[in-house]
């Protein structure tokens, strides 16, 4: 019985370990910081999220919210989203990993989904979906994009965009601070 108890212990510990280094599991080339109101240098643009909050648990003291519900409009361009902008240079196949502040009780987006946006032509790659509602205090990891970004030797533009979910109205998305770390 200690053999199999001793043995299962192991294995839990193996994968505690795998779980916790798989989130970035490559080499961290760039991070950008980028927060909805630019105030560091960035660009954001805003389709919808015209509502500013305020207070203390927000990054930077200041947050935008979107109503989940439904565009008006199929077509992507007019559809309601939140993007945040930043450039790259990279030679290799690129990584992208997104975290999201969340800390307002308004954040109430049950799948709010975060994209990358790969050099500006709004063909989109899905980091995931997180309810905004049950996220942790702060900083939360949404996913990774591996290997579809484009290669070059030249500086590229793009952006990650958040996307609320069209079917409850009564929620709404909230737009704070973004974390994207890009590397191989």
């Amino acid at each position: 019985m200690k053999k199999w108890s001793g043995i299962i212990a192991f294995l839990i510990l193996v994968i505690m370990l795998t779980a916790t280094t798989s989130a970035l599991a490559f080499n961290i080339v760039a991070m950008h910081e980028i927060d909805n109101d630019d105030a560091q240098g960035y660009t954001t643009h805003r389709f919808g999220f015209e509502k500013m909050i305020t207070g203390n648990t927000l990054a930077y003291g200041d947050a935008r919210l979107q109503p989940c519900v439904k565009s008006s409009s199929d077509n992507f361009r007019d559809r309601n989203r939140y993007e945040y902008c930043f450039s790259y240079s990279q030679e290799r196949p690129i990584v992208a990993s997104v975290a999201a502040y969340l800390y307002n009780i308004n954040f109430t987006d049950p799948r709010a989904t975060y994209n990358i946006d790969s050099a500006s032509s709004y063909v989109l790659f899905t980091v995931g979906e997180i309810n905004q509602d049950l996220a942790a205090a702060g900083w939360n990891e949404i996913g990774e994009v591996t290997g579809n970004l484009p290669l070059g030797n030249k500086n590229y533009a793009s952006a990650v965009i958040l996307e609320p979910s069209e079917n409850s109205p009564s929620k709404n998305c909230g737009a704070d601070s973004i974390r994207v770390r890009l590397g191989y």
